[in-house]
């Protein structure tokens, strides 16, 4: 029983109770939104790398193939 985890609810979460505080943490999370939102430029390609590694996957499998191709014809 030493190593049994209790998994119940989570611990609670701290409440606000002062409107300083709030408008405190309003204030960070609106400051942290402008400068997140002027640092996209659209004009800059994206790596994409999804398609880069899927490229790089299918090359795999098709040079696989061709070798054991190769070697079922000999």
């Amino acid at each position: 029983m030493e190593g049994i985890k209790n998994y119940g609810r989570p611990p609670k979460q701290k409440t606000i109770t002062k409107k300083e505080n709030r408008s405190e943490i309003l204030d960070n999370i609106i400051n942290e939104y402008c400068l997140k939102r002027n640092s996209f430029h659209p004009s800059n390609p994206s790596p994409n790398q999804f398609i880069g590694k899927l490229e790089f996957r299918m090359k795999k499998y098709y040079n696989n193939l061709y070798k054991s191709r190769i070697a079922f014809t000999e």
